[in-house]
This record gives C-alpha cells, sequence and structure tokens, in this order.
C-alpha cells in the first residue's frame, strides 16, 4: 500500500450505521423488554452517534428499574442526568421512536450495531499500535503486549453472557458424548499407570506439574510431550528455562540410554554416540516445536505462538516451563494478582483452543520445612491459592531422595494427583532414570513363591 493510500485509510471516517442505532433504540422503546436480549450483547459504548448512545442508556435504565420506556420517563430521565439537550431534546426522541413500525428487527438492528463497534475499535487499537511503535523509548515486548491486549477487548464484548435451558445443555452434552464414543479424546502421558486411571490429558483442561527445584518436572513433561509428538499429536513446548538444543539433547539421551552427563561433558564413546544419532533420526520428524524465548514473556505471547500453531498445523498439547517465569502485564499489582491472572489466562486459553494444557510451577519452600512427611500438599503452590482454583487437575512430582538419601530411594519417585475437578485423585509410583533424566513405570510385582511349580 502506498503511503497516501495508508493516510487516506486512517484518515477515513471509521465505520457506523446512524439509521441501525436508531432503529434499534426505536424497536426497544416500542418492545421495552427486548432490554434483556439486546443489552447482553450490546452496550452504549457500542453507538458511533453519541446521542444515540446516551439515550440507549437511558432506555435500559428504565427497564432495568422496572419503569415504563416512554417518551415523557424518558425526558425526565434526561433532564434529571442534565443530558436531554445534548442528545437533541424531545425531538429526537420523537425522531428514534417513529423511525420504527414494528420491533421484528431488532436482532439485524443489534448485529450490525455490534460488529461496527468492534471494527471501530480495531482501528482504535491499530493507530494506538501505530502511535506506540513509533516513540523512541518503546520496547517491542511492551507494544506487542499492549497490542495483543486491546484486540482482545475489541473482539471480546460481552459475548457468552447467554444461559441454555436444561434442553440445549443436554445436546451440547450428547453431541460431546457422541463424538467422544470410541474415540478417545485424552492426551496419552505415556505413564501406564497414569493413563489406565486417569485417561491422560483432556482437551478445555489447566494440568499443573508442580514440584521443587531439581526433582524432574521439566523431565517428566518433555517425556509426555514426545511421548505425543511421536505419535503425530502437535506439541508446543514453551521453555523459559531451557534452549531447544537442551531440551533435545536431553530427549536424545533418554531415547538412546546415553549418560546426559556424559553427553553434557562430551565423554561419550563412538558406540554412545552412534545411540544418539540414531536416537535423533527417530525424533527428528516427532511433531513437536519449541519456544525458548532469550528475553521476557508474558502469558499475552504464549497465547499469540499457541494460536499461530493452532492455526498453522494443529496443536493437541500445549506445555509450558514453567508459570512463575513469566512476566507479568503490570508490574505494580502484587505477585499474587499476577500470578492468578496468569493461571486465569492459561486456563481460558485451554478453553479457547479446546486442547490441554500442561503448565509447570514451583512449590514453595514449606515443602521442605516438614521433619516427616515431606509430600508436597495443595497449600504448597507457591505464590497464588488461584492455581489450585484454576486449574482441573494438580500433580505433584515427589522423590524422597532428595530429602532422605538413602540409597534404596534413589530411584523411586511418586506422581501425586492431588486433584482431579472430573476424576479421582491417587498416587502413583514412578521410577526415575537419573543418568538419562527420564521417568518409567515400576514393572508388576513378581511373585516367586510359585518357581519350584514351574
Amino acid at each position: 500500500m502506498r503511503l497516501g493510500s495508508f493516510q487516506d485509510a486512517i484518515d477515513q471516517t471509521p465505520p457506523h450505521d446512524q439509521a441501525c442505532e436508531q432503529q434499534l433504540i426505536g424497536c426497544l422503546m416500542l418492545e421495552a423488554k427486548l432490554c434483556d436480549e439486546v443489552a447482553l450483547e450490546v452496550n452504549s459504548d457500542d453507538f458511533h452517534n453519541q446521542a444515540h448512545g446516551i439515550l440507549y442508556r437511558h432506555v435500559v435504565a428504565l427497564w432495568d428499574s422496572k419503569r415504563a420506556v416512554d417518551m415523557p420517563l424518558l425526558v425526565a430521565s434526561l433532564k434529571e442526568a442534565g443530558e436531554l439537550e445534548q442528545i437533541g431534546g424531545a425531538a429526537k426522541i420523537a425522531e428514534v421512536l417513529q423511525s420504527v413500525s414494528v420491533s421484528a428487527h431488532y436482532k439485524h438492528y443489534a448485529e450490525r450495531v455490534k460488529r461496527m463497534a468492534v471494527l471501530r475499535r480495531l482501528i482504535l487499537a491499530a493507530k494506538e499500535t501505530l502511535r506506540q511503535a513509533y516513540a523512541h523509548s518503546a520496547k517491542p515486548e511492551e507494544v506487542i503486549a499492549a497490542a495483543d491486549e486491546m484486540l482482545q477487548k475489541a473482539i471480546g464484548g460481552q459475548a457468552g453472557l447467554r444461559a441454555v435451558n436444561c434442553r440445549q445443555a443436554i445436546e451440547q452434552a450428547v453431541a460431546r458424548l457422541s463424538a467422544r464414543q470410541n474415540r478417545n479424546l485424552a492426551i496419552p502421558t505415556g505413564l501406564a499407570d497414569v493413563d489406565r486411571i486417569h485417561g491422560g490429558l483432556f482437551p478445555n483442561e489447566l494440568a499443573i506439574l508442580a514440584a521443587r527445584p531439581g526433582v524432574g518436572k521439566s523431565a517428566l513433561a518433555l517425556q509426555v510431550a514426545l511421548h505425543s509428538a511421536r505419535r503425530d499429536r502437535p506439541v508446543l513446548f514453551i521453555s523459559l528455562e531451557m534452549d531447544a538444543a537442551e531440551l533435545m539433547t536431553r530427549a536424545m539421551c533418554s531415547a538412546s540410554g546415553v549418560d546426559l552427563s556424559c553427553a553434557r561433558l562430551g565423554t561419550f564413546t563412538d558406540e554412545e554416540r552412534n545411540g544418539l544419532a540414531s536416537a535423533a533420526v527417530k525424533l527428528e520428524y516427532a511433531a513437536l516445536e519449541i519456544a525458548s524465548p532469550q528475553g521476557p514473556m508474558t502469558v499475552a505471547d504464549v497465547r499469540r505462538l499457541a494460536r499461530q500453531m493452532h492455526r498453522r498445523r494443529g496443536l493437541l498439547l500445549l506445555v509450558l516451563d514453567y508459570l512463575q517465569l513469566l512476566t507479568p502485564t503490570d508490574e505494580k499489582v502484587s505477585r499474587q494478582e499476577q500470578v492468578a491472572s496468569q493461571s486465569r489466562a492459561l486456563k481460558g486459553l485451554a478453553r479457547e483452543l479446546e486442547v490441554p494444557v500442561l503448565c509447570l510451577a514451583q512449590l514453595n519452600r514449606q515443602v521442605e520445612q516438614g521433619s516427616k512427611d515431606r509430600r508436597p500438599k495443595l497449600s504448597n503452590l507457591r505464590e497464588s491459592g488461584a492455581i489450585e482454583q484454576d486449574a482441573d487437575v494438580v500433580m505433584f512430582l515427589h522423590r524422597e531422595y532428595e530429602y532422605s538419601h538413602n540409597e534404596e530411594d534413589r530411584e523411586k519417585a511418586l506422581l501425586i494427583v492431588a486433584k482431579n475437578r472430573n476424576g479421582v485423585t491417587r498416587d502413583h509410583e514412578l521410577v526415575w532414570h537419573g543418568e538419562t533424566t527420564s521417568f518409567g513405570t515400576p514393572s508388576p510385582q513378581r511373585y516367586t513363591e510359585f518357581d519350584d511349580f514351574s
């Protein structure tokens, strides 16, 4: 686009339809009970004509206060607020009332008023983004975050406030059950006992995997991600701790059985090198994409990356490592409010994209202060009780060896499902392979009492 035509576009009168605005208000004056439906979708700020917005607000206010919506009461209400002359006096009210003869087309008018309002907000968001981008002191990540927030507000509006009756809810439930029949929508974790009992990770749900540092939560999350990705289920893994090369080094060591410390030090043998190469071939075409930002990352950035991948190739699982490393959008509020806002946003993203979101989190130090039972509890989630409230599933990873240093505990691990909104809670025994930073499932117990009869 040439500069001239671009400037012409910027300077145009924004989209609006004054006739529809007027006719919508006329419909409400003819049949005031329609306010209950229209006011869920349209607010006074959606009107381009300020007089129409003021008049609409007074019409809805009269209905909400259980008073009649007629010309005398509207005039009185506007006079009391000092806004009668601002809208053009009683003559304007009469004009609006006479603009329609029936209210049958109110839905068409409401939809058009709302659509024009969204377009105007998108234009304002674009203009404000340009203004911020032209400021020499602007930080690109802040401009992007602000633009994303403005766009979300522009298209968000009041959608989703409509309730459904039992019949509609049952129809939705039956459709969902039919879609699930003979088709497991859950994403398996690859841990046999966990998948057998819980089914895996489910779409629309936020699952929290929490542990103290060094216990292996990143390793387990990567293992779960690769289990799906190697079966052609697209996964986005966002790591705020490790870069892509480091994560794939871990994956190659786990797949090949090569000691991670040898890989890091370069002391692996030729045979082990061949094993790593073979593992690389197996992993090369896994449906996994890794994002490891060098700078700050907000929850808006996470949402943007996830949407991008969802549009481009589909997305079946999002993994974030980890929650408390996200940069807050508003640094002025308390840390608890920041984390609460981020966990709510991640839950919203799971529902928007209809995918499971597996989010890692840190536990506070209180878990280390117990003298006997150091198993994590929900109260140990660091910095915000909102994490527990927003999450559909909360899992804790625990390795007693980190505290006991007893050799018999070295390979023992426990995955504690402490909260499960749609299922059972229970503990699952795992086996920790420290050399390859991977987890396995214990072999079934073998009874030797009957060996003599074989």
